[in-house]
């Protein structure tokens, strides 16, 4: 869908939630020194100016990451604290006006020697995304739809790997859609760690979801 901005959300409780998760699988990674994939199947523009008139307008950092910003030197978890270590990279001064999506800290957190897929449909976002991360070898960023593009495009030549999707669920059947994504892109990379986000809401969509990955088999 190309109607769902992250600029109106970005750094709020479920995006601190989301990318603390993602520093816990980044951390898995690492530990070994072969190379590894990571693919952002909803990459967004990369990093977000809270300051902005979309941002301000509904304030949703202020419940996430602005409650997490003043422990940023006292964190005692290493995930915390190298998540809170990445937000203020793009915040030198000490005060909290930029946050970094999923590849802004997939940029701070991968090694030379891996790589990194991103795909991004939105035009705003995706010329975004080109500026935040042009020049960096490491990452390409595809414009095009990840429901054909992730299965089109895996396995990639570094076959350890990490793909991350993270729709925006704007339609009803993308719960079912993101399932079968999942499962046709494990038939062809099956040795990738995949890791779905989902909104837990009164409508329990997400138990679609859910059902149709326990009837694909994966593990």
């Amino acid at each position: 869908m190309l109607s769902y901005q992250h600029e109106y959300h970005a750094g709020n409780f479920a995006d601190v939630h989301k990318h603390l998760c993602l520093r816990i699988l980044f951390q898995a990674m690492l530990k070994k020194d072969k190379p590894f994939t990571y693919i952002d199947c909803h990459a967004g523009a990369g990093s977000y100016d809270l300051g902005s008139a979309q941002a301000r307008r509904t304030s949703e950092s202020d419940g996430g990451i602005g409650k997490l910003w003043q422990c940023r030197q006292s964190a005692e978890s290493p995930a915390l604290a190298a998540y809170l270590q990445a937000v203020a990279a793009l915040n030198r001064d000490g005060e909290l006006r930029h946050y970094p999506g999923s590849p802004a800290l997939a940029r701070q957190w991968l090694r030379a020697q891996d790589k990194s897929l991103l795909f991004e449909l939105h035009p705003q976002s995706q010329q975004a995304l080109k500026e935040n991360t042009g020049g960096d070898p490491r990452f390409s960023v595809h414009a095009r739809d990840c429901y054909e593009g992730l299965v089109a495009l895996v396995p990639p030549p570094v076959r350890r790997g990490l793909v991350l999707l993270d729709p925006s669920y704007e339609v009803k059947d993308e719960y079912r859609r993101i399932a079968a994504l999942t499962a046709s892109a494990h038939r062809r990379w099956a040795n990738a760690t995949y890791a779905i986000w989902y909104p837990l809401l009164p409508a329990s969509r997400h138990l679609e979801l859910l059902a149709e990955l326990e009837r694909s088999g994966l593990g």
